[in-house]
């Protein structure tokens, strides 16, 4: 079983950032299509060995990158 982000109910996988993406910026979104590009090589229920908050981090460059 994957762990949890800290908010206790996501799990650490690609599809939960996926969903975190989305929820900020939307489905069309750079941060999301990153996921979905990821998620076409490795799977939505691949774990994700990086830190929360660097995630998090590229996350937010992605979305707000001009």
């Amino acid at each position: 079983m994957n762990k949890l982000l800290s908010d206790g109910v996501t799990p650490n996988t690609l599809g939960g950032y996926l969903s975190i993406a989305i929820a900020l910026f939307g489905n069309d979104s750079k941060p999301a299509k990153f996921f979905m590009a990821k998620i076409a090589m490795e799977g939505a229920d691949m774990e994700v060995m990086a830190d929360e908050t660097q995630v998090i981090s590229i996350i937010m460059q992605l979305g707000l990158a001009k």
